[in-house]
């Protein structure tokens, strides 16, 4: 099945054991201590995790006393995070990224691990900027992590098989269209079926990002290239963005 984006719920509830594998699920506490320490998050914030995926991040920050709202809009996701949540004290909100939105509500926005940029259409993307601008309060920031065309161009794409427990999984990416984006393919064979996706993702520097930031609002705009605060350079592991309202 191929699909231009990743509107297709389908897509995954079918990878969702290799989105979120153990080692995945382990990262999470040390990935949240560092984002807390490079966005300098005080304290009884209240957080918005979107996409949430199946809570790892939102559980994580919740245990260290935030008042946390997560958002995805895939059903398998939200409900496995409400059960991973024992507390029951995050809310877990089942609602597309690009429309969700609470006035004036949040002190930080967590946008976490490459989820922006795969919407059909490019004004989705600044409507999504717009929205958690909307959501933030003043003073609050935006914290995003994103495969951006610098990180692309010095790591070069991912092409590999990997296999775990007799399922293998196949993905390989290609730049298309002079740069604009990546089109990402997955193949998963199980049980000797194999199901095929495509998808694209829109491909932005650091400095288009910048733009999109400053037209919807933000400022004291600062990017790292990594989750240790170090400079977004030739060395960079990824592009992490911190936006204030």
């Amino acid at each position: 099945m191929a699909d231009e984006t990743l509107t297709d719920e389908e897509f995954w509830t079918e990878f969702k054991n290799l989105l979120f594998a153990e080692e995945k699920l382990e990262s999470s506490k040390e990935e949240v201590e560092k984002i807390i320490d490079l966005a300098d998050i005080e304290q009884g914030s209240k957080i918005l995790d979107m996409p949430c995926g199946v809570g790892r991040h939102s559980i994580e920050l919740s245990k260290k006393g935030f008042n946390v709202v997560g958002v995805d809009k895939t059903t398998a996701y939200i409900e496995d995070a409400r059960q991973k949540d024992k507390t029951e004290e995050i809310e877990f909100v089942q609602e597309d990224m690009k429309s969700f939105k609470r006035e004036n509500s949040f002190d930080v926005v967590l946008n976490w691990w490459n989820s922006f940029g795969y919407f059909e259409e490019k004004e989705y993307d600044r409507q999504m900027l717009e929205n958690i601008h909307l959501s933030l309060k003043g003073g609050g920031v935006l914290v995003m992590d994103y495969y951006s065309k610098e990180i692309a161009a010095m790591q070069g794409l991912d092409h590999h098989w990997s296999e775990k427990d007799g399922i293998y999984n196949m993905e390989k990416a290609e730049i298309k269209q002079n740069w604009r984006k990546v089109e990402n393919t997955w193949i998963k064979v199980e049980d000797g079926e194999t199901v095929e996706y495509k998808w694209e993702q829109r491909l932005y520097s650091a400095s288009e990002i910048e733009q999109m930031l400053k037209q919807v609002g933000f400022s004291n705009i600062e990017f790292y290239g990594n989750m240790e605060g170090e400079d977004f350079d030739q060395e960079a592991e990824r592009l992490i963005v911190v936006a204030e309202k």
